[in-house]
């Protein structure tokens, strides 16, 4: 049975000892029994120094706890990842990296680098279709012209211009605490389809606004409702999208009160971290602790280089690299050429 706090501080006090981190951890990860990441094979030796080793012949590979998660290899205690995963995970807003690296006596880049991580095992994992009454709507996110400095203001993006913009597109259940999140090219009907018809129950009731992207979904579902096209937040039968419109407030919110920027590259986690919330705010902080730890799953370490696209940058280098020795051979050629006529 997995240990349980009454609050932060019963938390903080419990893994103050490195062992009870580790104990901790190894029993949500593996509530039953010990399993071998590598193959998922359920007999292993235990070694002498803590750790594993796969007793299936065709592994026979060493592991511990850590291994194939976000805290394999890392540097930072494993007390600051699990203070980390607290903060983030129960704070309405979210955390920033800045409040982060102050409150863990951390580098501000270390500190990203650690949300990153944490947002990565939080998007849903589940494919299960949403049923009963299911509101949808879009937002547009991205910070305000004005605000921007003179050497990163974009041009003809004033009123209703959504150049510097990304659209996010949200399913929420009517009457529960339930959400999912995309970030998404554009609005129009082509895009929105699919996702709609990969989340959610033809036995459903779709509640949208006036949006002209979703005519055509009563083809698909039980019933469309549509609000918000004569001026009123609810229809006849009491159908709205406010539970929607409360997510979009804790998105803004994020944005202008904690993260102040949210970049389309990175979006999509920002997006999870916000569902991820939503569905649990209901529960006790540290049930949601608990609860989230037990969701780090094997293959859910981000590497630095992905989230950057470090990679990318080093193929292109290397390609310019290329390219001007090949120029500058050329030119060597061409220069002996000529001065043997």
């Amino acid at each position: 049975m997995a240990m349980q706090f009454d609050s932060f501080l019963d938390l903080f006090d419990f893994f103050k000892e490195k062992q009870n981190c580790i104990t901790y951890f190894t029993k949500q990860r593996w509530p039953d029994e010990v399993t071998c990441p590598h193959c998922n094979h359920n007999k292993v030796y235990i070694l002498n120094n803590g750790g594993y080793k796969c007793a299936n012949n065709q592994c026979y590979k060493k592991f511990n706890c850590f291994t194939k998660t976000i805290f394999e290899n890392s540097k930072i205690s494993l007390r600051l990842w699990f203070t980390a995963i607290y903060f983030l995970t129960t704070n309405t807003y979210g955390i920033s990296s800045h409040q982060l690296a102050k409150k863990l006596k951390i580098r501000q880049a270390t500190a990203w680098f650690m949300l990153h991580r944490i947002r990565e095992f939080l998007k849903e994992k589940t494919t299960d279709k949403i049923t009963g009454v299911v509101q949808l709507d879009e937002a547009a996110v991205g910070g305000k012209n004005k605000n921007r400095h003179k050497n990163k203001k974009v041009a003809n993006s004033q009123g209703r211009s959504l150049k510097d913009k990304t659209w996010v597109f949200g399913i929420v259940k009517n009457n529960e605490t339930y959400a999912r999140v995309f970030v998404v090219p554009d609005t129009e009907m082509n895009t929105l389809f699919p996702i709609i018809k990969d989340n959610i129950d033809t036995s459903s009731i779709i509640v949208t606004d006036g949006l002209t992207s979703y005519l055509g979904l009563d083809e698909y579902y039980q019933r469309h409702v549509r609000v918000k096209i004569d001026g009123a937040y609810k229809s006849e039968e009491g159908y709205h999208t406010n539970r929607m419109e409360g997510l979009w407030t804790q998105l803004k919110r994020m944005y202008n009160g904690t993260y102040h920027h949210m970049s389309p590259k990175h979006l999509q986690r920002y997006c999870d971290e916000l569902a991820y919330k939503y569905n649990n705010k209901n529960e006790d902080d540290c049930v949601t602790f608990g609860e989230t730890v037990s969701k780090i799953e094997t293959g859910t370490r981000l590497k630095y280089r992905s989230l950057v696209g470090y990679g990318k940058k080093r193929v292109k280098k290397e390609i310019s690299r290329e390219s001007h020795e090949i120029f500058r051979l050329g030119a060597e050629f061409c220069q002996k050429i000529s001065t043997g006529l």
